[in-house]
């Protein structure tokens, strides 16, 4: 049984007790994290690439020259300074989905530091996009990266290849940008239909320069850690099918005809296996790639159809969405079977109930699912099973999609970006090594007994690597009743380092009858907290026992904190050099690290943005171009999430 694919409520059952027994602990379910605790004792393709990514770090990042277009100097406007997109707009197309060229806004400057110790570290970064989506023809798709490093990003290296492939195989970007597709300031280069002469599999991968010398690509710790090469399918000149079906719920399977709207199927797996038996009919592979189930307006009970065998999907998703009348208000999900897909979208649908899309255990671990502009409404946050979907999965994503009434949110996802989450009663993030854009409200364990944090990891070691290259980029989370941030690692093993972790642009409010405050137990090597806002309870490192039977405090090294605003902060007896603190404010002011530092209120509205006379406002030379809004810092930028 693996510990990173399950929820914490399933590992206590059963490491509880052993953990007792071994290290001799009870605090694994409180995570002992009471500001006693923080304080000092007495007191987290099928095509393969014909490029060659090296393994050891270049000598320095040569740039090659820009891809046309991707460095031009940015018009005179800028985006809406908006709360991350995280509403359902069903008559436009996903931000996600390839399209149209846009009108970039301009970009706010980032100074380069002059000259920065070559320290080497492995840039932290991800991927911002999901991968296996088509391009067609007159489309463009922007592959894109979240990247930071404690001294900063030199260049994100693009390597492109695929069939008939005529433009810069190589392209350097070298700051954030705005990206319509994602709503983030990331690094991204356009993919054109226009630039390729054939149809097939097109390959991106990436390296990543730090200004300090520092290094990563896809092969950096030997594992898949959010960089593997990105597949996407080109379709330049029309010549990949995209096969459609119809269901009407209540129809008839036997009246169902592909590619014929009204002949719709009666269930979703007959439809789906139609697809598939249509594509090797005729020579295209016995596979749904690229194939759409349109969901007629109506409430579809899931239902194989007697469909067993499971749907091969190759290099692309196969896709449950709406008919053209239908739209997330009045097309729905609800509980009940799913012949087992391989690459499986859910879009543009409300997704109901206590287990939707019900597959084998087996087959949900050999496959993916993306759940893309979706609506998933769950049986009410005490009841005892109440997520319309099924934790493990071999692989998880989650865009621009709304989330309420459960108990966990997102559990063992891989990604999760554009999320508006609601009416919790466990963690929104639980092993999430990717958040992007999400916001969370009203967090409250009631009488459930669950340690509902909205964001947790927990039995991250150097074996299982969950705890490696983790970012948390505009997140915002209020109305807590229980912890903001909680990480430890596996404390039945001898302790070990997590390698690079990220919280740019985070804001949690933690209410004052919330219970604990926000806790770090993990030791980490390259560990960023950029323009964090801790309120409410705040935030402060924990000791641990671990399998070894001693108590060490928290280990950090390589760590950055700039532009923090901390409501409570406790250093617990921590091994942290904390000379890389900077510019930060301590509300409470009984502990206070590094320079620059301010304390005493932070003067906020309700929403947590500074108001005239803030301490906050205008301290510092901005680490990141926007705030947890996408709203553009200024050259003196505001300390804390918000930029006023």
């Amino acid at each position: 049984m693996q510990f990173h694919n399950m929820p914490f409520r399933n590992m206590r059952s059963w490491v509880l007790p052993i953990v007792a027994t071994v290290v001799g602990i009870s605090c694994l379910a409180t995570h002992c994290s009471d500001p006693s605790t923080m304080m000092p004792e007495e007191s987290d393709a099928s095509s393969k690439p014909n490029v060659v990514i090296d393994t050891v770090p270049p000598t320095g990042p040569d740039l090659a020259p820009p891809a046309t277009g991707t460095d031009d100097p940015p018009p005179p406007t800028s985006p809406p300074a908006t709360e991350p997109n995280t509403d359902i707009d069903t008559d436009t197309r996903s931000t996600e989905e390839p399209g149209k060229p846009i009108t970039e806004p301009p970009t706010p400057t980032i100074p380069s530091p002059p000259s920065v110790p070559q320290t080497q570290l492995k840039p932290i970064a991800r991927w911002s996009v999901v991968p296996f989506q088509r391009i067609n023809p007159g489309e463009t798709f922007n592959a894109s990266v979240v990247a930071f490093s404690k001294y900063g990003i030199a260049a994100v290296r693009f390597h492109i290849s695929g069939p008939g492939y005529n433009g810069p195989a190589t392209i350097d970007v070298t700051q954030m940008r705005y990206n319509q597709q994602t709503s983030l300031y990331d690094y991204w280069t356009p993919i054109s239909a226009s630039q390729f002469s054939s149809d097939g599999v097109v390959t991106i991968e990436v390296e990543i320069f730090g200004n300090d010398g520092g290094y990563r690509n896809p092969s950096t710790d030997g594992a898949d850690l959010g960089l593997a090469p990105l597949t996407l399918v080109m379709n330049a000149t029309g010549s990949r099918p995209q096969v459609q079906a119809w269901v009407q719920a209540g129809g008839n399977d036997n009246n169902g005809l592909i590619n014929s709207p009204d002949r719709p199927f009666g269930t979703i797996g007959r439809a789906a296996d139609a697809i598939r038996a249509y594509r090797a009919a005729n020579g295209f592979g016995n596979n749904g790639d690229g194939g759409i189930v349109r969901l007629l307006p109506g409430n579809h009970t899931c239902n194989t159809g007697g469909i067993r065998d499971a749907i091969a999907c190759n290099n692309e998703w196969l896709t449950i969405t709406t008919a053209a009348s239908g739209n997330v208000s009045n097309t729905t999900l609800l509980i009940g079977d799913m012949v087992p897909t391989r690459k499986l979208r859910v879009r543009d649908i409300t997704i109901k109930g206590s287990g939707n899309l019900r597959m084998p255990y087996n087959e949900r671990m050999q496959g993916q699912l993306w759940i893309d502009r979706c609506a998933l409404i769950g049986d009410g946050r005490t009841s005892p099973n109440p997520h319309p979907l099924a934790i493990e999965h071999g692989r998880l994503y989650y865009t621009d999609s709304s989330i309420t009434q459960v108990q966990q949110a997102t559990s063992g996802a891989f990604f999760c970006r554009g999320l508006k989450i609601t009416n919790l009663s466990d963690d929104a993030f639980q092993n999430v090594p990717l958040v992007l854009n999400c916001v969370v409200d009203d967090v409250d364990p009631l009488n459930t007994g669950n340690h509902a944090d909205v964001w947790q990891h927990g039995w991250g070691d150097d074996q299982n690597r969950m705890d490696d290259n983790v970012i948390v980029y505009n997140l915002v989370a209020t109305n807590l009743k229980y912890q903001s941030i909680f990480i430890r690692g596996n404390i039945t093993r001898p302790p070990s380092m997590a390698q690079g972790m990220a919280f740019v642009n985070v804001y949690t409010e933690m209410l004052p009858n919330s219970a604990g405050y926000g806790g770090w137990g993990r030791w980490v090597d390259h560990l960023l907290w950029w323009h964090c806002s801790f309120a409410g309870k705040g935030m402060g490192f924990m000791s641990d026992t671990y399998g070894d039977g001693k108590k060490y405090p928290c280990r950090v090294r390589n760590f950055s904190v700039k532009g923090c605003d901390f409501a409570f902060f406790g250093d617990g007896n921590s091994d942290i050099d904390w000379n890389s603190f900077e510019s930060n404010h301590f509300v409470d002011g009984n502990v206070i690290k590094g320079r620059d530092v301010t304390t005493g209120k932070n003067m906020l509205d309700s929403s947590g943005v500074p108001i005239a006379g803030s301490p906050l406002i205008g301290r510092m030379t901005p680490v990141v171009p926007v705030d947890a809004r996408n709203k553009a810092r200024t050259d003196r930028a505001d300390v804390g999430a918000f930029q006023r």
